[in-house]
């Protein structure tokens, strides 16, 4: 029973070709594989339609031509990103049959720096989401204490 809760899978790069093949190590292991493809895929279109909704939430506050010519090219960045990660992890190994059936010595792309490069692109993203309105915002005619406070809701809802 312990030997399910284990590291199911084995991801080596073999030194031959380079290619990252994906091996099925314990029994009970293709059920985890299942999971972590489908909450792979859930997550970044989960991510996308936040970020989205971030962006589509400032497009209704603030209607400057400038800030909401702005959010709709990161909106456009968002939706590439989105769907371009959607299909990275979507064919992770060819044929995409591994998550499905049983599978023996598959060639996958290199899963830590799928990873590495959805995390960092992520992270760029979220502060450009976070740094957008804090031009506008300061331009307010409010008195600085008011502006700082209007400018803390939204950093803090931005997170």
């Amino acid at each position: 029973m312990a030997s399910h809760f284990s590291t199911i899978l084995d991801l080596r790069l073999t030194r031959r070709s380079g290619k990252a093949s994906l091996k099925l190590t314990e029994t009970g292991g293709l059920l985890t594989a299942q999971a972590k493809f489908v909450v792979n895929i859930l997550s970044t279109v989960g991510l996308g339609f936040t970020k989205s909704s971030f962006l589509l939430f400032y497009m209704s506050i603030f209607t400057t031509k400038r800030f909401r010519i702005l959010a709709q090219l990161v909106l456009g960045l968002v939706v590439s990103w989105t769907i371009s990660f959607f299909f990275a992890n979507l064919f992770t190994c060819y044929p995409i049959l591994p998550f499905i059936e049983a599978f023996y010595e598959n060639h996958c792309v290199d899963g830590l720096a799928l990873w590495y490069s959805m995390a960092i692109t992520d992270i760029i993203v979220d502060f450009l989401i976070l740094l957008m309105p804090i031009p506008v915002v300061l331009r307010l005619q409010l008195p600085f204490q008011q502006r700082i406070g209007v400018l803390a809701m939204f950093l803090l809802g931005a997170t």
